[in-house]
Formats: structure tokens, sequence, C-alpha cells
């Protein structure tokens, strides 16, 4: 089971692209999203449509896409990243080839804090064999994630590249800055790890506008296993009542990949993670809710369950 979740603020002026799913004939799986970055990425840029019908657009939102665009054709011919030097210089020179057709008409906007066409790119590719494990890699740059969620656990595989090294609980009370980012015309690095994960598994990868607006991770994980407990019918269901649910929390555009891997159907999915769903109500939500204990004694709870 395979579905993406998109949803943009501003009808075409979200920053987020849409996300990838590519699966392969070797099994391979492959998830991605791309965040163009507001800030450094608000430089104007005019666009020419096809149509000859004249856009502007921001750095941000073009870069997302055109790094989206870059990723998937790369896959099409080679189906994996082999040397991850090569990807990244690859990913460079498009957008600096992309960046050369707006020199006469971008914005006149000056400032050290700008940057050319900036994004997060976070992708996951997945092999599933007749194993009962799953190989996973992980590629990231910026603060988009990796997630997997197993009955027993929830995991970020990926970390995210911010100047002060927060956590996940401490990036959530103090907006990080982004350290490193996929743009044309700075230095960047793609941080690419290796997993073994036993099956069931729920793979998520994200942009920080479906995860950054709970209250705790641990409230994070509670409402997106709420969605899964709470669907009725099949995995179509669940899909649209988990972007409602974060477009009800978020104040971000909200991109996301899920792949469910070695689950029966979507029933047997439910039951897997119900009694996981119970236990973090039992053991976070409630003694939250209850002013039993603070967010950050029951944070490092949570962390060493989950380690």
């Amino acid at each position: 089971m395979n579905f993406l979740g998109y949803h943009e603020q501003q009808f075409e002026k979200g920053e987020d692209a849409f996300p990838t799913l590519m699966a392969f004939d070797n099994q391979l799986t492959w998830l991605g999203v791309y965040d163009g970055l507001g800030g450094s990425g608000s430089k104007l840029y005019t666009i020419i449509e096809k149509n000859e019908e004249v856009k502007i657009q921001t750095g941000a939102y073009l870069a997302s896409r055109k790094i989206k665009e870059a990723v998937e054709c790369f896959l099409e011919i080679h189906q994996n990243i082999f040397n991850i030097e090569d990807f990244c210089l690859c990913l460079k020179e498009v957008l600096q080839v992309f960046l050369a057709q707006f020199k006469e008409n971008s914005s006149t906007i000056k400032s050290k804090l700008l940057k050319s066409l900036p994004t997060t790119l976070c992708l996951v590719s997945w092999e599933n064999t007749k194993e009962q494990t799953i190989a996973l890699q992980t590629f990231n740059a910026g603060d988009s994630r990796v997630y997997v969620f197993t009955p027993q656990k929830c995991q970020i595989l990926t970390k995210d590249d911010l100047e002060d090294n927060l956590d996940a609980f401490e990036n959530l009370r103090i907006e990080g800055n982004i350290s490193n980012c996929i743009s044309a015309d700075s230095n960047f690095f793609i941080t690419q790890k290796n997993y073994t994960i036993e099956k069931p598994a729920l793979i998520l990868v994200a942009t920080d506008g479906v995860f950054h607006y709970f209250e705790t991770p641990m409230h994070f994980e509670y409402f997106f296993l709420q969605t899964l407990i709470n669907t009725k019918s099949d995995e179509k269901s669940w899909e649209s009542i988990l972007l409602a649910t974060l477009i009800q929390y978020s104040s971000d555009d909200i991109s996301f990949a899920i792949s469910a891997v070695g689950f029966k159907d979507f029933f047997h999915l439910q039951n897997t993670f119900y009694s996981r769903y119970q236990f973090l109500y039992e053991n976070f939500i409630e003694p939250l809710e209850k002013k039993q204990t603070t967010a950050e004694n029951l944070w490092h709870k949570y962390q060493e369950i989950n380690h």
C-alpha cells in the first residue's frame, strides 16, 4: 500500500512540490518530498508558461518543483543513487542552468540572507524482499523527515540540518534555522544512511508542515495513528482523514508519502497498530491532559522506548 498527501495553504503558491512515489519492477520503491524555503527563497521570478501566460513565483516555489523533476528524471534513468557526490553535482547543475534564464528578469532584491532556488530534499528508498526485513536508504538535506512506525516504536531516521542542533522536541519550541539545503549558489550536502527495518512497518516521508504543529512529537504519532484507527474502510479513506487532520493542525503547506510494508490488508494494518495507539494515550497523552507530569519528562521517556 502506497499513497500521497498534498495541500497548499495558498492555491498555486505552495512552496512544497507534489511528493514523489516511484515503484520499479525489481521491488524498489522511492518516496520523496521537497519544501522550498520561503524566507531565503523569497526572491521573485517571472515565468512564461507554454501557453504564454505570465506568472510571478518565488525561488522557493520554483526550487522545490525543479528538484523534484530532476530527482525523478535521475531515478528513471538509474533507479538508484550509487554516488552521492555525483547526485549532488547533478542537482546543482540543474538549478544553475535553470537559474541562468532568469538573470535578466529576476527581482532586484539583494540580501546575504537570500539564496538562489533553495529547497529541502528528503528521499527514502525501500526494497521489498521475501525476508522479514526491509532494506532502507535515506537521503536528506534540510528539515524534512523520514519516519518509520512499527508496533513497538516510532523512529525518525533523518537528522534535521539545523544551526543549533535541536532535537524534535526542542524544534517545536525554538524555530531552528536550517544550516544546509539544496540551492543553486551555495555548497550543500546530502546525508545518506542505510537501515534494516523489521516488517511490518509504515514508512513516512514528510515536510515540516506535517509534523511541526503538534504539541509534542508524542502527539504527532498519536494523532497519526488515531486517523488510521478511526478509518472505517480502506487506505483511500485513511488518506483523506489523515490529510484533513493535518490541515486542521498545520499552518504550512503539507506534503507526504506513505508506504505500508508487510501487511496482508488494511484491516491487518489497523489491528497491528491498535495496541501502540492505546499505549501512547495511556502513557503520554492522558498524563499530559491530566497534568500529571511535564512534556519534557515524557519526551525523555518517549526517546528511551523508541531508541
